[in-house]
């Protein structure tokens, strides 16, 4: 799971540019069949509406960023249930 940075959320959103810190490693990972989740998307997508997912005070996400990982990955886990072989 690539956790996106606080930066990388919020740049982008006020006209800045943000290095997309997991892209070094995502052609890597596809290259060798390695499964991954980006929430980059997500708190992108929350952000622009004008959600705060981050404490202000430092990079750590706050009870409504954890939330939207805990939501993500269950939706990733259950629509990939069969691929990782989980149980209902």
């Amino acid at each position: 799971v690539f956790f996106p940075s606080k930066e990388e959320v919020y740049l982008p959103s006020l006209g800045q540019d943000a290095p997309d810190l997991a892209a070094p490693f995502i052609p890597e990972l596809d290259k060798r069949g390695i499964t991954y989740l980006d929430l980059s998307r997500y708190f992108r997508e929350r952000a622009a509406r004008g959600e705060a997912l981050f404490w202000e005070v430092d990079g750590h996400p706050n009870a409504r960023g954890y939330a939207l990982i805990a939501e993500v990955v269950l939706s990733h886990l259950r629509q990939n249930a069969k691929k990782y072989a989980l149980k209902d």
